[in-house]
Parts: C-alpha cells; structure tokens; sequence
C-alpha cells in the first residue's frame, strides 16, 4: 500500500542533475515479425536552458490534472513497481538486475518514483502515433528530428532525457490490456531500455500506449500496440509528490493484489498537500485514471483526496516529507486513512518517564505535540511494560519501582494516567518479565521468572482489572539455563503461551491450563556456532506466532525460523546476512502489510536491511539510512503509526528525536516527528496505542517548549494541579 500507500508504497531517492557527458546509446533489436519489436535511445545533454524558463513552463503545467488514460496510468505505475525496488522486478521476470551489463550498472537501490508531464506524454503520444500511421519505427522522426529535439521544440528545457520504444502485434485480435504488461515486460528484459527505466536522474515521464494498424517491414500489417516512454529531467525545479487513488479489487482475484489495475481508478477528485510549517495550501485535479501530482518545496506535508470518483469521502497522509526527492503517496481507499471531523489524530503515542513525571507525544489535528498526563508518586522505575490491564481497548502501563512496587497506570484515552498500586514483588532474583494474557480473560498480566535456590519458578501477576493477584505458574529445574524467553500465542487457542529456549538450544512451551503451566517440548536447535536476535511473528502467515532467531557469530549468519504447527516447531533456514561491522538492532513486524510478519536489521549503525517474508524464505534488501543514528539509538520499536496496515519503524536517537520510518511497503520513509529534551533523566520510554481514536487532547505544550530544559526541570517540580 502507499498511503504513503494504503496499498502501494512512497518512494524517496535523491535526483541528482549533474552534467553528463554527451550520451548515444541507441539500441535497436530487429525481431522476427510475430514477436514485439524494441529499441532505445539514451540521452545526456548539457543544461542549455535558464532556470527561470523552466520554473514558469512547469508551474503552467500544474494547474490541471496530467492526461492519462487509464492503460497509461498502468504503465506509469508499472515503470515506478520496478524503480521502487529493481531487484524485485528482475526476479519477477527471471533476470540479473545487470543481465547483459557490466557489474554494478544498475545498483540495487531504490529509485525515486517518475511524476507524468503532460509536455512529455504529449510528445510521446504523438511519436507513437505517427509511428502507426505511417508504418514506421525508429527513434528518428520523419522529420529528422531526435527525441531531445521533439522534447525542446515542445518547450520542455531538460538536462537529461531517454526515449524507449517497443511495439508489439497479432494478424488476430489483441488483448490491449495484456498489451501493457507485455511491452514494460519487454523493456525490461532488454538492457539498454532497463537502464532508462531505471536511470537515478531521470525526474519526469511521458508514457503512452497507442493502438492501431502496423504494417512491417515484411509488408505485412498487423493489429499493434505502440509504446514510447519519454524520460526526462528539469532544470533546477522543485519536485514533486505523485501518485495515484484508487479501490482495489477484494474479491481473491488476479487484481485482488496491492496494485493498481485497469478499472480500479477513482478519479475526477482533488487532492490538496498543506506545508506544516508555513501553511501554505497547493492543490491540484486528480486525473481521470487515478493519478495526481504536485510540484512542491520541501517541506513536511498533510496530503488529502476527496472528490470526483471518492465523492464526499476524504482521505489523508500525515507528516509527508519533500526533499530533494520525488515522493509517491498512493491512497487505496479500501486501507486509506479517513479524515476525522476536528481533523486527524493517530492512537499511537510516546511515553516517556523523568522524574515522577509521565509525557505523553501524540499525533493529533495535523501536527506532534506533547503533554504531560500524570505525576507519580514514585519517582525511580527499574522497568515498565505495556499491556491493556483493564480490558478497555487502550493500551496501559505498569512500572516495577526499585522497592518491588507495580504501579499501574490506566489510560483515560485523552490527557491522563492513574497511579495505583496493584501488587508488590521482591526486589532481586528477577528476570524474563513480560506481559501477556495468560488465563484468557480479556486482560493483560504480567509474568516474571523468579530464582530460588538455582531453580526457576514463573509467577503471574493475573490482573482483575483494578489490580494484581500474584499466582505461581510453574517451575524450570534451572535458573541459569533459561536463555531467553518470548511470550505469544504460539498454538492459537487464544492464550498466550511462553517459548523458553534453553542453553543447549532446546525449545520448551510452556502453556497456560488452569492457572498452571504444562511443558513440551517443540523443537531442539544446534546453537553451538551462537545465537541472538530472537524474534516472534507469524512469519508464515497461518494464525499460528513462530519464533525465528539468528544463528552464528562471524560475517556470514542464518535465519533460522520455527514454523509453529500447535505440536511442536518445523525448524527452517530462511535467510543468510552478512554482518560485515555491526548489526545495532533487530526487529520484527508486518512491514509490507501483507499479514506475515518480516525481519529489520539496523547494520553499522545507519543502513536498515529488511527481510520480508514470502511466506517460506525471507527476501532482503535495503530499506533505508539512518544517518542520525551513527551516534546511537536510545530506542528502537515497531508500530502501524499512520494506521494503513504497515507497520513502520520508530527511533528515539540521542539528540532527544522521535524518528518515524514511515513503510511504504517496499522503504521506509523516514522524518522527524518531536523531540523530547536531550539530557533529561529519562528512565523509560513506551510506544503504544495509549490514545483513544477520535479523542483529542486541549492541554497542549509545544515541542519547541517541551525540548526547554530549564522549563522541563520546573514542570518536574509542581503538582499535578499545576498544569491546569
């Protein structure tokens, strides 16, 4: 999805416009005449055209919607399916990403996504038809003329552009549909049009398909497709952010798949992009096709749609961020995010703990912002966990106190937490504390594994909904050799289960009956080369949570995953990395929104890898770069921020910054949301669900006043009364 995507995906990569050697590269593969036909011509020219030219004839471009037929619009989302991950497109079709190139023409990397000109569809569209029309095929006009000089003479100024052409035909009837697949799948195949669609620089595209009859040089005339792609890049211009709405098929179908496909537009609307910090509104037609785009400084956008094929209907992307990139948001609107009456929020906050003191940022009516909700009575906690304790839908939270006490603080959903004490541990000999609902009664508990006398013993603080009663589960013969524990429901009976791996590699569930835990055991791992970065998920998608963990020490290490069949696990190897440095953080969630859960890996402290699951392996490629986190991370967790169905990165670095990487399904996108104050004694931060959807907050402090230290040291100071 891209709400970014609700089904697609944003993508963010730099275009750089240097100067380029003068480039010729024209490619012509003459095929028998039942097969398509292609060829290429690449481009470089110096940038031989003013700046202020070639803003004016762009901001003219911009008043309407691009004019794209809805095979068109296919094409165009194709070609960015493919610059959004290249790897990907190349095992769709069989082929190396450098298959008939030297080494590392075309890096893996994500391209940013192509916007349509309308100055360029128009100069394609007429290529491609003159073509048909008089039964010819060739970069070269029938006046002479190159594409840079069709491109110019239509009055685009470019820096750089490619042309690709490929037709296609039958003496029969074709299917003009299955036509687009089939000349992008063409292209792609062949080298020299793969590095055009997959060229950094290019910026801006014209894609057409045209139909009619072709006779061919054999003298035979056939009933033909006729595609040109125009790429370009334009001077020293703002980019843009583009796109494409529409509702996507929910019947198990072929078109029942993320993707944009014929029919599924939801056209004739508007959409409207709201810089954050100016206010400044830019707005625009969405195209009959679906699709839309925008030409915008950078900035830190709210992106609606409504209208046209929507009709009332409003939908919404948050905190888009342009920077010196393109940026495709696409809305499908069965995921999308609906505008909210008094404007939108998300029920996904930050909690932090200092001094007694517990802030809450949430996102709400367009903007972070920050409040503080309560002030304990305790003022040191040694750890804090999340759970919904009282069953209301709103996530809570229960801090463990130096002196042994679980203070629990329930959420309101709006402004508050309350501080109760529920019930009293020792202080030492403690450790594996999670939360879970370990008697199926609709209400977290808390387990921790207790030493006594070099045995273990799990006891349960089973809440009644206003409080704590502690319950001894079970016991483990061996304290010490208990290596990690993770809770989940791992043979779907609805109660949360403990997976226990031991020092000799053994996997143990220990399972909730009665108030009580039953042992078995589920698989045995050789863990003898090491082990970390044990994770949970359903990484295979059947209902079931599986355990995965990653096995050795040196460069080269195995995902190993333990696919839960309810009996015991089904031992997998996934995935190799190759940790060549450090490998800072590993965590897991559903990052691609398709129900099963994948793997991120933060490597040498800023590249994020993500492995995704195919349901029986995992698929690994780079997602993003953190550069801010060289210096480290406080924090790192995973939650559906922007509630589209994928799940999105969150990083608290060390200058106090919430970072959101916000998935598009295929990157992450990555800005900064607040900030919280950078020396602050901070004992703890939570993210979670602690807001109520639809509840909004009127005690509002700035992120601007919050990073005030001298201000923070004063609030740690009053009562709770004091804020009113």
């Amino acid at each position: 999805m891209i709400v970014f995507l609700a089904k697609a995906g944003i993508l963010m990569v730099a275009c750089f416009l240097s100067w380029w050697g003068k480039l010729d590269n024209f490619l012509q593969n003459q095929l028998s005449a039942s097969r398509p036909h292609v060829s290429a011509s690449r481009h470089a020219a110096q940038r031989m055209f003013t700046q202020q030219a070639a803003e004016s004839l762009e901001f003219r471009e911009l008043l309407t919607a691009v004019d794209l037929t809805a095979r068109e619009q296919l094409l165009l989302e194709l070609i960015n399916r493919a610059r959004a991950n290249p790897t990907a497109e190349a095992n769709r079709y069989g082929i190396d990403l450098n298959q008939n190139l030297s080494p590392g023409t075309i890096s893996p990397d994500p391209k940013q996504p192509l916007a349509p000109n309308q100055i360029l569809l128009n100069v394609a569209r007429a290529h491609s038809d003159d073509m048909l029309l008089y039964d010819y095929f060739s970069h070269t006009g029938r006046d002479g003329s190159s594409p840079g000089n069709r491109i110019t003479n239509a009055g685009y100024f470019s820096n750089t552009y490619g042309e690709n052409i490929s037709w296609g035909g039958s003496t029969g009837p074709i299917d003009e549909d299955a036509h687009v697949y089939e000349r992008h799948r063409r292209l792609f195949l062949s080298a020299g049009h793969r590095e055009n669609i997959l060229e950094n620089n290019f910026c801006e595209l014209g894609a057409v398909i045209s139909y009619g009859l072709f006779t061919n040089t054999d003298g035979r005339t056939y009933n033909a497709s006729m595609v040109t792609e125009d790429f370009a890049a334009f001077y020293n211009s703002n980019f843009f952010l583009t796109g494409v709405v529409f509702t996507d098929a929910s019947n198990g179908s072929a078109s029942d798949d993320n993707f944009y496909t014929i029919g599924e537009a939801a056209g004739g609307g508007t959409v409207t992009a709201v810089n954050l910090t100016t206010n400044t509104v830019y707005t625009n037609d969405i195209g009959t096709a679906g699709g839309y785009v925008l030409q915008l400084p950078n900035g830190t956008y709210r992106v609606t749609v409504t209208g046209g094929a929507l009709g009332s209907a409003e939908y919404v992307v948050d905190q888009v961020v342009v920077n010196s990139r393109n940026i495709k948001v696409d809305f499908e609107t069965t995921t999308a995010t609906p505008v909210t009456p008094g404007g939108n929020s998300y029920t996904t906050s930050f909690t932090g703990f200092v001094n007694g003191n517990l802030w809450v940022s949430q996102f709400e009516q367009g903007s972070w912002q920050t409040s503080r909700w309560t002030q304990w009575s305790s003022t040191q906690i040694v750890q804090m966990v999340q759970g919904d304790f009282n069953g209301d839908g709103i996530q809570d939270i229960a801090g463990w106190t130096p002196t042994g006490e679980w203070r629990v603080g329930l959420s309101n959903g709006q402004n508050q937490f309350t501080d109760q004490l529920w019930t009293t541990w020792r202080t030492t000999g403690i450790k594996e504390i999670k939360v879970g609902d370990f008697n199926n009664d609709g209400l977290d508990d808390i387990i921790g594994f207790f030493e006594a006398n070099g045995r273990g013993s799990w006891w349960v603080a089973q809440s009644t909904g206003t409080q704590f009663v502690s319950r001894q589960y079970g016991v483990f013969h061996d304290y010490n050799d208990v290596v990690t524990t993770m809770t989940g429901d791992f043979d779907n009976n609805g109660t949360t289960d403990l997976a226990v791996q031991t020092q000799n590699g053994s996997w143990w569930i220990a399972k909730a009956i009665q108030g009580s835990f039953t042992y078995q055991k589920f698989s045995q791992w050789n863990v003898s080369n090491g082990i970390d970065h044990f994770q949970v998920g359903d990484f295979n998608a059947d209902g079931r949570l599986d355990v995965a963990g990653l096995i050795g020490s040196g460069a080269q290490r195995q995902w190993w995953v333990g696919l839960s069949n309810g009996i015991r696990f089904i031992n997998r190897n996934w995935s190799t990395w190759t940790v060549n440095g450090t490998l800072d953080s590993v965590v897991a969630g559903d990052f691609d929104g398709d129900g099963a859960t994948d793997l991120a890996g933060l490597f040498n402290g800023q590249h994020w890898w993500v492995s995704r699951s195919v349901r029986n392996r995992f698929e690994t490629s780079k997602w993003d770069q953190w550069g801010f986190a060289l210096n480290g991370l406080r924090q790192v967790s995973v939650a559906d921020i922007d509630q589209d169905g994928k799940d999105d990165l969150v990083g608290w670095d060390q200058q106090g910054w919430w970072n959101w990487g916000r998935s598009v399904g295929s990157q992450f996108n990555t800005s900064r949301t607040i900030q919280w104050a950078p020396n602050g004694n901070w004992t703890a931060a939570l993210v979670g669900d602690f807001v109520q959807n639809g509840v909004t907050n009127n005690e509002i402090l700035s992120a601007d006043v919050f990073a005030n230290e001298a201000l923070l040291d004063y609030l740690n100071r009053i009562s709770p009364e004091g804020l009113n």
